[in-house]
């Protein structure tokens, strides 16, 4: 059975994400790369749920927290280990990656949508945002891990 689009979506998401929780950019950024160029914003919206999916399911069952409670939205300073629930001292980028996954856990559709849709239309800066993102989720996952060992 053929590939289909969606497959192979799903598949360059996964490998962005091991990529990245094996702390290998390159190969990171080559799997998104693969996603933009030949699946394009459908694609890249794909692995960004699939991202956030994944991350919130992890959560979820690593705390026992229940699928139907609120998923809290915070920043931890990586140097010093501050919490913020802000975000207002940490870049753009990395707030968007918070706000996104909060709206995705929250099945905040039309939230989730605007985000997207108020990504800069700059390729390179959407590059940083989506670098955001898939970095603030490996490095939770990683964290849940250790939690869990």
């Amino acid at each position: 059975m053929a590939e289909t689009k969606r497959d192979r979506g799903i598949r360059y998401a996964a490998e962005a994400l091991h990529a990245a929780m094996q702390d290998d950019p390159a190969r990171a950024q080559a799997a998104i790369l693969a996603i933009n160029d030949e699946l394009g914003g459908e694609g890249l919206t794909l692995a960004i749920v699939a991202w956030c999916d994944t991350l919130v399911g992890q959560y979820r069952k690593v705390t026992g927290t229940p699928d139907n409670a609120p998923v809290r939205l915070a920043w931890q300073e990586a140097d010093t280990g501050d919490i913020s629930v802000t975000g207002n001292d940490v870049p753009a980028e990395a707030r968007w990656a918070g706000q996104v996954i909060t709206a995705r856990a929250a099945l905040d559709k039309a939230g989730f949508n605007m985000l997207l849709k108020n990504l800069p239309h700059d390729g390179w800066a959407i590059g940083g945002y989506i670098s955001a993102l898939l970095s603030s989720v490996s490095l939770t996952l990683r964290r849940l891990a250790e939690a869990q060992s």
